[in-house]
Formats: C-alpha cells, structure tokens, sequence
C-alpha cells in the first residue's frame, strides 16, 4: 500500500481504533514480482505463452482499478503492474469523514495461522477477509466487509479464480481485441495474486500485528528507501531457494497441518517476531513466546533454544538515527518445513538501548525490531518469497495441452500433457483468418484424463480455419476447490486426402477437361502424352486462385511427349489439378497417364511400346542411281532413308501400341542418273504388312502398331 501522511494514518487510528495496513512499498512489490515472473513458466517454459496464442513479450494492455486502459506492457511488467495495483485505496477519501467510498483491498492482506487463519482482527472483529480467501477465492465469493473509505460488500475482482475465468476468455472467445484484453488481465491479476504470497513473507502479515504509525511500518519504509533496489543483489546472493510445488493453491500460504513451517504465512508466523508480537521475558530475563502467539518459542522445530549474544553494531531508527555500540541481539534457528533446512544463528530480535549488556541484570528485557533485524530477515523471507510467488504462477498454468490429428487421419485429439489428471471439458474452438475464433459444433469431450491421456477424435473445422484452439476447463490433480483452464493454439492442418490413383484416358477430337484429386502429399508427378500423328495440346493446371500451370506441351504436337513436375498441396493451396486435351483433326486420337505425388508410372498404367523397323528399297528392275529423305515417324525425325539399285537402309522407332501413326518423307532428292526406282518402306507386324511407298510422293502414311 502506499504510504500517506502520518497525520492521516494517526487521524484515521485515532477515529477508527484500527489498523491501516502496509505491505511491501509497491516498488518492492514490482520488484518481487518481475524476479518471480522470470523464474516462473513465464519466462522458463518457452512453450508456456506461445500455447496461449502470444509471447512474453506481446504487448499486453494495462488496466487500471476502475477498469480503464493504462498503457502497454510485457508479460513481466503487466504481472509487476497488478502486484503494484494491489495496495490500492481511494486517495480522494476523507478519512475523518469517508463519504467518497471504494476500494480499500489492503484490509484483505492478513492471515493468522496460529490463529485459525484468521483475517486482520481489531478488537475481536475482523475488518477484513483472510488473504488467500482473498486472493483466491477458493471457497466462493467474497466481498469487503469493512474499513474507512471502503465500500462494504464490494466484489472481489483480482483474484486467482477470476483469473482462470478470463483465461478461459482468452481462448474462446470471438474478436482478437478482447481475447488479448482477457489474456492482459490474466496476467495482471496473477500480479494481484502473487502480492499476497509477498505479504504472507512480512511477519506482521502472518501476525495480525498493526502497522500504521511509524515505527509500526518501518520494515516496510526501510525496505522501500534502503532495499529495495537491492533487493536482486540479496537474492542473487542468498543460497538458491528452489521453487515449491503445491498441489493446492492454499498451500503457498499454510499447509495442510500446521504447524509444518512449509507455507509462506506459516513458516513466517512461527520462526520470526514482529514490531507488536515481538518476545516477552521473564523476571529471570529468559526469553518467553509473545503472550498472543505460541510460535517462535523458546525452541524452533529442531529444538534449538533462543539465546541471548551481545553483538557491537549499528542500529538505525525510524527517524533514521543511529546509535552504535553492543547490543543485545536474540539469535535463534529458523526451520524450513518445506525444505527442511535449518538457517542456524538468526538474529530474530534487539534488546532496546536500555538493555545493554552491562545491563543484563534487569529483571525483564524490552525487545524491539530494528534494521539489524530486517537485514538478517531478507536473506530468508525474500528469495522465499519470490520462489513462492513463482510457484504459484506455476500452479496457475499447471494444465498443458496438446492438440493433434486422429491417427485415423481424420478428427481431432486432446492431450493432456499436464502429469495430473485432468477432470473436465476438453473442446475445440477454431479461428478464421481474419482471427475470429467460434466453437466447432460437437467437438466437446467430458470426462477424466490421466497424464497423457487423449481425448476421443474430436470433429474437424470448417476449410476455412486457419487455427485451432484445444481448451481445457475442470480440475487438475488434488486442486478440487478452483477450477483451472488450459489451452493450445495451432495452426490449423486439413486432413489429409489421398490421391485418387493413376489417371489414364484415351480420346479424339473432344478432347479432355477433368479436375483431378492429388492427395495431400507432395511430390514429383509423372505425365506421359501420346498424341500420335495428328497434332494434339496438353496443359496441366492446379486448381487454384492464380490457376498455377504445372506442365504443358506448349502448343499442338504429335508423337509421345514426357512430364515430370512438383506439386505441393502446401504452396500450391490445393490438392486438385485439372487436365486439359484440345485436339485438331476429326481423325485424330490420343492417349494419356498421370501418376499420384512421389508415384511413378508403370508398364501397366500406358499402352505397352514396340521396337518398329523400316526398311528402304527399290522395287523395279533396271534401276539406277540413288535418292534419300528425312524419315519422320508422328513428327518426329527418325533418321535418313537411302536407296539405290544396290538396296537399301534400314531403321527402328520405340513406338507406343495403337492406331493413328504415321510416317512421313521430307527433304527428297535423287541424283540425275536415277532410273526406276520407286522407292518405299514397310513395316510388317503381327497381321500383315503396310506398305509405305512412293517415296518422293508428299503426305502422311497413317498406320498402326498392334
């Protein structure tokens, strides 16, 4: 809480015979909190934020107590935001005559575990509710009950169950705007959280001890003006405090059998004395527990006594005075119950300047709690109170998903990938891409997953999602007193689609236009295009906005023509390709196969080939002289033909079975003696002989290859 004048913390004391509370200054508070934040998930789980859709250093929007906008922050400063915004009170209250009233959380700030729990007390009532109901609200809502300025009855706003509330927002729902709004205020409410965690580590917090007046609120003074920029320095050079995992959010603060010293206000109520609970002594001058709480005793858990050391130091006082010299110090052991450590020599308490040691004689011993004692304090109760905090941003975030395709390869699976179980709804949301997220119709799973464990396959989203949200709401592990939300966003994946098999067809003149289907996988196609004689085009197009073109013959050709090309229903954005013939003759024919991605055509998936051999030669008698010409076979050049009287060449051609070649002679010519030759070829197969005569005669032999 911020502090204010102390002639308005004495008007208000005086007025309302109570405290007004203090906790660490909220610069401390930030403090505490970014160091907590970056040992946390947060920052350590580099999955942790990006599963919720954004980072750690999204620009996340600060709001202010009364719900305003208040700038931009990263995830670190928005949790340090809303631990600072805790303390907050009405500044514009008149404290002697509250008209004006609002928010007054710090009442909240106080839990007695050697007194059942019991919330910021004055005179047998309490003022205020106990913090981790509070913070949590783990038994149901609650709201104010009293204090100057304070509206009695007011909701509670920031608390760890609201903040799994607008978790859970954050994922599902519809506009980006507010999801990013709901996730912001997560954060920042983790921030008011975590603050009570901070307060639990002040003994005055765990002792209901009052801290109003000066001396009163000097720990808290001291800590702002003399340690809190110190404070990384203290922890960083503490031994390591390792962070707790609870399976109860309570626990952070008492655990299930006190005394156990494991919980924050548990092992500061019993190990450390505060400025109005300080130990009180016997006329013999032995140290005796505060006459109002049992813990710190004369023993600590292990039973090490208290004792009394003379040290020579420098004691500094609420007006910032000093006075050096020997001083009585009471040292003692403080046990850790949730580490079982001992941190043996702990100054705990001084005697006040009446007590010197040469005084040890005095039949009772005043003691009080100065900076001496504070310094030796920080080195416990701060590193413990950053580890805790992030502790229980930890146990906030406990529940992981995983979002993942049906092995049969259609639908969806949650997985719980948390290690506890998980009781609840597991539902798929879907976003589109303008980032408008709505729930997929009856994908919703109910019911109970170990770790590990997935759901039934969920249904698919509409084609046009391009993500998809795993959302979680139910209770995790032995935590059965808060429901807890968990998310995944991924980006969203079709399912697969198989490819609809080799493609073969045989046409004339009305050609083809057929849209094929792929498959998802990507690959090399193989394409081979039999045109035969007469020309024919081929073009093959996948069907997409920019009609992306994939092979083609580039015109009218004849004769066999082989393609290979990539497709990728990934960059192309479609499993499709269409395939398109135009023919240009009544007569003509064709033939063509396309294989699958990553397939190749076989033997079977087109009509088988032939070696074909042409002879050339003279069939008259009394010939003379020679001719030759270029050989073409459907368009295709396949070597010189040559006669003379003496005989003539022969040549061979691959040629695919089937009607519709044909044989050509270009490029004629005879030397002048040449006599009675006619000149010719023939190709004979298995039912008979064509005769392909008549060399210097222009025009296309048509024929077929059986």
């Amino acid at each position: 809480m911020r502090r204010v004048t102390s002639t308005i913390h004495c008007a208000a004391w005086l007025m309302l015979s109570t405290s007004t509370a203090f906790a660490y200054e909220p610069t401390t508070h930030q403090v505490l909190s970014q160091l907590a934040a970056q040992r946390s998930k947060v920052y350590s789980d580099p999955a942790l934020l990006p599963d919720l859709g954004v980072s750690v250093s999204t620009s996340f929007t600060l709001t202010n107590i009364l719900g305003q906008a208040a700038g931009t922050a990263n995830a670190g400063d928005i949790i340090a935001f809303g631990s600072d915004l805790e303390d907050y009170y009405e500044k514009s209250c008149n404290w002697k005559n509250p008209t004006t009233l609002g928010w007054m959380r710090v009442f909240n700030h106080f839990f007695d575990p050697q007194h059942g729990g019991r919330a910021l007390t004055v005179s047998g009532a309490a003022i205020g509710i106990p913090s981790p109901n509070w913070a949590l609200e783990d038994g149901g809502d609650v709201t104010t009950v009293w204090g100057p300025c304070a509206e009695i009855g007011r909701n509670q706003t920031y608390s760890y169950r609201q903040a799994q509330d607008h978790l859970y927002n954050s994922l599902t729902g519809q506009a980006a705007n507010y999801r990013q709004q709901e996730i912001s205020i997560t954060l920042q409410t983790l921030g008011h959280v975590i603050h009570h965690v901070q307060d639990m580590a002040q003994p005055q917090h765990a002792r209901n001890d009052k801290h109003n007046e000066p001396d009163q609120a000097y720990y808290e003074v001291y800590t702002d003006e003399f340690v809190r920029t110190k404070i990384p320095d203290i922890i960083a050079g503490s031994p390591p405090y390792r962070i707790p995992e609870f399976p109860r959010a309570r626990q952070y603060w008492v655990s299930d059998t006190a005394p156990a010293y494991v919980g924050m206000a548990e092992f500061s109520s019993n190990n450390y004395v505060s400025y109005g609970t300080n130990f009180a002594s016997s006329p013999g001058g032995s140290i005796l527990p505060n006459v109002l709480f049992p813990y710190p005793n004369a023993a600590n858990a292990n039973g090490t006594q208290k004792r009394i050391e003379a040290r020579s130091i420098t004691l500094r006082y609420s007006d910032n005075s000093t006075d050096a010299g020997p001083v009585n110090v009471v040292l003692g052991d403080v046990y850790d119950g949730n580490t079982g450590a001992h941190n043996s020599n702990q100054i705990l308490a001084v005697a006040s300047l009446l007590d010197r040691p040469s005084q040890s004689a005095l039949s009772r011993r005043v003691f009080k709690i100065t900076p001496v004692v504070f310094e030796d304090n920080y080195r416990i109760l701060l590193p413990r109170a950053v580890a805790f905090s992030a502790g229980l941003i930890n146990h906030f975030f406990a529940g992981r998903l995983d979002v993942t395709r049906a092995a049969s390869g259609s639908g969806w699976t949650i997985r719980n990938l948390s290690g506890e179980t998980m009781t609840g709804t597991f539902a798929l949301y879907y976003e589109d891409n303008a980032g408008i997220r709505y729930a997929i119709n009856a994908a919703s799973w109910t019911g109970t997953l170990t770790a590990n464990q997935m759901t039934a396959a969920l249904p698919e989203p509409p084609a046009s999602a391009a993500k998809l949200i795993g959302v979680f709401k139910g209770t995790i592990g032995a935590e059965t007193a808060l429901t807890r939300v968990a998310g995944k966003v991924v980006s969203f994946a079709p399912p697969p689609v198989a490819c609809a098999g080799t493609y073969k067809m045989t046409g004339g003149i009305s050609g083809l236009d057929i849209t094929r289907e792929m498959g998802s996988t990507s690959g090399t196609v193989q394409l081979s295009f039999e045109a035969y004689s007469i020309k024919d085009s081929l073009v093959v197009n996948a069907v997409n906005p920019a009609n992306t073109q994939l092979a083609t013959t580039s015109g009218m050709v004849s004769g066999l023509h082989k393609r290979t090309f990539a497709f990728n229903p990934a960059t192309l954005g479609t499993t499709k390709a269409r395939i398109r013939i135009v023919g240009s003759d009544a007569d003509t024919v064709w033939n063509v196969a396309m294989s699958c991605p990553g397939k190749s055509l076989s033997a079977e998936d087109f009509p088988p080939s032939r070696q074909v051999r042409f002879d050339f030669g003279s069939t008259l008698s009394n010939a003379s002289g020679s001719c030759q010409a270029d050989f073409y076979v459907d368009d295709v050049r396949i070597g010189l033909a040559y006669v003379s009287a003496a005989g003539g060449t022969s040549l061979t051609a691959s040629l695919t079975q089937g009607p519709g070649h044909g044989a050509e002679f270009r490029n004629f010519s005879c030397t002048s003696n040449n006599n009675n030759l006619l000149v010719g070829s023939q190709y004979t197969d298995p039912s008979g002989t064509v005769r392909l005569q008549n060399m210097n005669v222009t025009g296309i032999r048509y024929f077929d290859v059986r």
